[in-house]
């Protein structure tokens, strides 16, 4: 894909809150064409962070941690997309039983691979899901 072809893929992409500063698509494109930051980076959903045996995400008041992973290309309805080697731990680790059916999922309670970082941010977030 050339990078006129992904700015324009990217150019209606959905607005929601990020944690970070915004950056330019030109940015984006220059680090993502960098294989060094896309052995080191899982782009999905949020960028994880490698530690020795130890891959995470975080939002504000919960950290995901994941196992090392190798990222492999595949395609999928004509686009390419890294994805990690081993899918089914990734998934595993992330949502238990991903092959059942969860109509009711909450990251914050069903994720086997979380751990509660910020207290008083969990104790907000319980009490607004209890109104």
């Amino acid at each position: 894909m050339e990078l006129k072809e992904w700015k324009e893929r990217n150019a209606k992409a959905r607005k929601y809150a990020h944690f970070d500063e915004k950056v330019s698509l030109d940015n984006v494109w220059t680090y993502i064409s960098n294989s060094d930051n896309i052995k080191k980076h899982g782009f999905y959903p949020f960028i994880h962070y490698q530690e020795e045996n130890d891959y995470w995400h975080a939002g504000v008041k919960i950290k995901w941690h994941n196992s090392p992973f190798e990222l492999i290309k595949r395609n999928f309805l004509g686009n390419d997309y890294l994805i990690p080697k081993d899918y089914d731990r990734y998934l595993t680790e992330n949502y238990g039983d991903w092959k059942t059916p969860k109509t009711d999922f909450d990251s914050a309670f069903d994720t086997p691979n979380m751990e509660v970082f910020n207290e008083t941010e969990m104790n907000i977030y319980k009490y607004r899901k209890s109104i």
